[in-house]
């Protein structure tokens, strides 16, 4: 099998999963604690070895950012030591600064974007990093808004501003906490509109840039001081027909590699399909062949087929949702992007029930985030129903064996590995 080059992301951290349903093989199935006496809450985001993850507790007004330490009894509250409360938390990774390992929060406060750090193994915040450059009314995309890696202080943080003619902003911390930041800013044309949906820690952020609507493409910016470099991705509509070239990139890597991303086929305008391309080298980077994702048998019931929200560190799996009539988890895996053939997706609900670990889940709805724990299995952090109240949840299966099952017409069977 091929070996997982991790260590550039990953600190000396054992990951344990705890208070989940576990059968003898090691798949296990978390309920992540709430804030407080909080009864829902959502995790959108994990580090690239899977072991913190965060998000948001609560709902409405009262909704706060949480960070979760996988494995823990408890999660704790994002608010930094002077006072500022993160309303969600959307990102999170490692930086190494002053020979220490930090860790970094993004997230959204009533003020507009802000990050947060504590020290590895902390459970409370320092003063916060305010983007003060940016609009009050800049946003954040949903989830994976924080890219960093140890061996280094710098960390990036993207920005959404889904307001025609308005910039982006792609962030640059470095340095001591309370860390330097610097921006690139991306000016747009009166009428377009920029969401980014999730950022590298080579400083890659992916999304769409257009009117909306039926306008909008697959975007890329390359971090640089001042302005960025940005450009648009080929995707599954070649530009020909109906729509142009709908569509928009979703997730990247850590390394900045591999990216996916949604849009119709060529010459359609009805639903939107999933896929995976290449980024090889930088700004811009050479785009590789754009390859459509499996779906689940029986996925029907919403123009938006499936969505991938993360992928892990070296790209080689992706994770979000299928829709079977209903919104389902879902997990790719596409091996090292040599045979597209052999690519296949996982209900993880369906995989629960299988493995016995289900326990009080009625549904595994979203998958947002996944990392990658040393031994190579994906561990999954992402949204479902249990109880019947919307809970998140912290999943981990084993890495799948070099044996694909593939061409035997049983869409999303993988062979994994057992261990002994």
């Amino acid at each position: 099998m091929r070996a997982m080059k991790l260590t550039q992301y990953l600190p000396a951290v054992t990951v344990a999963i705890t208070m989940a349903a576990t059968n003898a093989f090691g798949d296990s199935l978390g309920l992540i604690p709430t804030l407080g006496t909080d009864t829902v809450n959502q995790s959108f985001a994990i580090t690239p070895d899977g072991a913190y993850v965060a998000g948001s507790s609560g709902s409405g007004t009262s909704a706060r950012g949480f960070f979760y330490p996988v494995g823990g009894t408890s999660a704790y509250n994002v608010l930094s030591s002077d006072n500022a409360q993160a309303t969600t938390a959307n990102g999170i990774g490692y930086r190494t600064s002053g020979g220490q390992t930090e860790i970094l929060v993004s997230g959204m406060t009533s003020s507009g974007p802000a990050e947060f750090m504590t020290p590895l193994g902390g459970t409370t915040f320092g003063v916060k990093r305010r983007n003060a450059a940016m609009p009050a009314t800049q946003t954040m995309g949903t989830m994976n808004q924080l890219g960093s890696q140890l061996g280094t202080d710098i960390y990036y943080v993207s920005s959404s501003r889904n307001v025609a003619g308005q910039p982006i902003y792609l962030s640059q911390g470095s340095g001591p906490w309370v860390a330097t930041m610097t921006y690139s800013t991306k000016s747009l044309s009166t009428g377009d509109r920029g969401i980014m949906n999730g950022v590298s820690a080579t400083g890659r952020a992916v999304g769409r840039r257009g009117a909306g609507g039926s306008s909008y493409m697959p975007y890329v910016m390359d971090y640089a001081a001042g302005t960025p470099t940005a450009y648009y991705l080929n995707s599954l509509h070649d530009g020909s027909g109906p729509g142009v070239d709908l569509g928009e990139a979703t997730a990247v890597s850590q390394n900045g590699q591999a990216v996916f991303g949604r849009s119709f086929l060529t010459g359609t305008t009805g639903d939107q399909y999933s896929f995976k391309t290449t980024l090889a080298g930088s700004n811009p980077g050479t785009q590789g062949p754009v390859v459509q994702l499996p779906e689940l048998a029986g996925t029907a019931g919403s123009v938006t087929r499936t969505f991938v929200y993360g992928a892990s560190p070296d790209g080689v799996w992706g994770v979000g949702m299928d829709y079977l009539g209903t919104e389902k988890a879902a997990i790719w895996w596409t091996g090292d992007n040599a045979n597209p053939a052999n690519w296949v997706v996982t209900d993880l609900t369906q995989y629960a029930i299988d493995h016995g670990i289900i326990d009080g889940w009625t549904r595994l709805t979203r998958a947002y985030s996944v990392g990658l724990a040393a031994n190579g299995d994906p561990i999954i952090t992402g949204v479902g129903v249990y109880g019947g109240v919307t809970r998140a949840f912290v999943m981990q299966i084993p890495e799948p064996s070099a044996v694909v099952l593939a061409g035997l017409g049983l869409c999303g069977l993988l062979v994994f590995r057992r261990r002994k």
